[in-house]
């Protein structure tokens, strides 16, 4: 074969057709190895200790056995409820979506940084 032709096909010449119901790949594709949301997701679906059940089911008056992924989401709302921000950010950004800010980056002008003058408070 010419160096041309073996450019063109690029090394398949040397390939060989599978068999009529036979498989090109017989073991299959390899198994994925657990990653940490599947984990979680897991942990979320486990039964949730007593004891943190108990004062959620006082907190919030749930009745029931909670999961572990039940007992945290009332545990984020009572302390957003207690006005931890982390928390309040979190419930706002879940439930209605994060805040945009829009940026000009069209303006191939030169880069202008605006500093304002520090506040000076004058007691008189």
């Amino acid at each position: 074969m010419t160096d041309e032709k073996q450019r063109k096909n690029k090394g398949w010449a040397n390939l060989i057709p599978c068999k009529p119901g036979q498989s090109g790949n017989p073991k299959g594709r390899p198994s994925k190895p657990k990653c940490i949301p599947d984990l979680l997701r897991w942990a979320g679906g486990l039964k949730c200790p007593e004891n943190m059940a108990a004062t959620m089911r006082v907190m919030f008056g749930v009745k029931g056995d909670l999961t572990v992924e039940q007992a945290l989401i009332l545990r984020s709302i009572a302390a957003g409820l207690k006005g931890d921000i982390k928390h309040i950010e979190f419930w706002a950004e879940r439930t209605e979506g994060k805040s945009v800010q829009p940026l000009d980056v069209t303006n191939r002008g030169p880069l202008v940084a605006i500093i304002s003058p520090p506040v000076i408070d004058v007691k008189t």
